[in-house]
């Protein structure tokens, strides 16, 4: 009990050293990249864009125009790609921890406008990798991802809209030395809409 008392003691006193705080809920949805390596007679593969989505929470700690953005996000990820009659897709459901440094362009009473960038962190927390031949090899997917994100988002009073693209630093699955397998990256467009609580 008294961790817990000490812990909230803490988060709010360094809360309160900024001058701006928020907390506040957003959702969205991804549209994905898939960047495919493969040892199947280097074949090329072409992206399939595909369709999830995310909820979570996020705190915004600001002073003056810079501000750093903590986010846990549940991410429900769908990638694909084609090589003629090969086909492989992947569903990913990862916890996300973003940690985002930002700059207020315009910052007004009523409304500002920000850009943002910085690494996000994903666990996995379910997931499928399939292909419609049977002879390929898939591999397992990662536990733990690396991502970058860049983007740029409106505060419309307690209304907070963002736009973001996240690069892909690491692999969702590595192909195994011998034999077929896939290598899998994926980039993903995000768009989200939050509300600030704080």
């Amino acid at each position: 009990m008294k961790k817990i008392v000490l812990s909230v003691v803490f988060t709010a006193l360094f809360a309160s050293s900024f001058a701006q705080f928020h907390f506040g809920v957003k959702g969205g949805l991804n549209k994905s990249t898939t960047l495919t390596e493969s040892t199947i007679n280097s074949t090329t593969f072409s992206s399939l864009s595909k369709s999830g989505y995310n909820l979570g929470v996020f705190a915004r700690l600001g002073v003056k125009k810079f501000y750093v953005q903590p986010e846990i996000l549940f991410c429900h990820k769908l990638c694909g790609s084609s090589a003629g009659a090969v086909l492989q897709n992947l569903t990913l459901n990862t916890f996300q921890v973003p940690i985002l440094l930002g700059y207020k362009l315009i910052d007004l009473k009523l409304a500002s406008l920000r850009v943002f960038t910085g690494p996000a962190m994903s666990f996995k927390a379910s997931g499928t990798q399939v292909s419609n031949i049977s002879s390929v090899s898939l591999d397992k997917l990662n536990n733990n991802t690396w991502d970058w994100q860049l983007g740029s988002g409106i505060d419309i009073g307690p209304l907070t809209f963002d736009i973001r693209y996240e690069w892909g630093l690491s692999q969702l699955s590595v192909p195994i030395l011998t034999g077929s397998g896939f290598g899998n990256k994926a980039n993903f467009v995000s768009l989200a809409v939050g509300f600030k609580f704080i």
